[in-house]
């Protein structure tokens, strides 16, 4: 399998982790909700580059993540029909805790300082 390169999402940019979570990318998600979630308890300038650079990555990012998810369960040959449905598809609960917990963080971020 070729390396996934960067591309442009503006899905992963306007919807953040939680856009990870819709697609069931659990540890990326993770990864960086707790980084920005870190980045709320920064004070603003660090605080303001944090949650920048975890944009930029999510833009650059996310469409990699998904394609290179959706072609490990593709060729995993033993998931086919209702197993494939259900390990692929999207968590749209899941997504939605995550952006209720980003947008705590953030709301957290301009109550502190």
């Amino acid at each position: 399998m070729a390396a996934r390169l960067p591309s442009w999402s503006w899905y992963g940019l306007l919807f953040g982790t939680g856009y990870l979570f819709y697609r069931k990318l659990w540890l990326p998600g993770t990864i960086l909700l707790a980084i920005e979630i870190g980045a709320s308890l920064l004070p603003p300038p660090a605080s303001y580059v944090a949650w920048t650079l975890v944009a930029l990555i999510m833009a650059l990012w996310a469409e990699a993540w998904v394609l290179g998810r959706t072609h490990r369960l593709v060729s995993d040959s033993h998931l086919a029909g209702p197993a494939l449905r259900q390990q692929g598809g999207v968590s749209l609960v899941i997504a939605l805790v995550a952006v209720a917990m980003g947008t705590g963080a953030t709301m957290l971020l301009h109550k502190i300082f």
